[in-house]
């Protein structure tokens, strides 16, 4: 950026600024709640120390989540990001978890990495429902008492 200081000696002196080396990635999510399972877009901002933008930044950006339901290793959700263009990069994903509170954390090759504010990941509709029932034998149009034991969600 050029910057324009105060005349001495009746000189204007300008400058060019430069962003210090990449050293933070600033994580934005574009939705503050979202569908387990549903693609939410994030926006990485390369910078440095001071908050300015590294605009030849080129890391590989590989996204995690602090439940473990967007987990690359594991094969658990899902997510692409754009190689970096002016020190931004567009990211999406597909978060597995439902909690109230999950922090997508973006990070590169060399270490360097940035965490997003929270997101509320809310619970699918369910795929699977599990019943349990007392005993080995129903008889049809008997009643018969049933216990829920889990759901599967999205």
């Amino acid at each position: 950026d050029l910057v324009t200081g105060v005349q001495t000696c009746a000189l204007p002196i300008s400058f060019r600024v430069s962003p210090a080396p990449l050293s933070i990635y600033d994580v934005q999510l574009a939705a503050t709640s979202v569908e387990a399972g549903t693609n939410v877009g994030i926006l990485v901002e390369a910078q440095d120390d001071y908050g300015n933008v590294v605009t030849d930044a080129d890391g590989i950006l590989e996204l995690r989540d602090d439940l473990g339901g967007l987990d690359p290793d594991l094969g658990f959700g899902e997510q692409s990001c754009s190689p970096f263009f002016s020190g931004l990069a567009l990211c999406t994903v597909a978060l597995w978890y439902a909690a109230p509170e999950v922090r997508v954390t973006a990070s590169d090759e060399t270490g360097i990495s940035g965490t997003s504010d929270p997101i509320a990941v809310l619970s699918g509709p369910a795929i699977t429902l599990t019943i349990g029932v007392d005993g080995t034998t129903v008889t049809a149009g008997e009643e018969v008492e049933v216990e829920e034991i889990g759901r599967a969600h999205v």
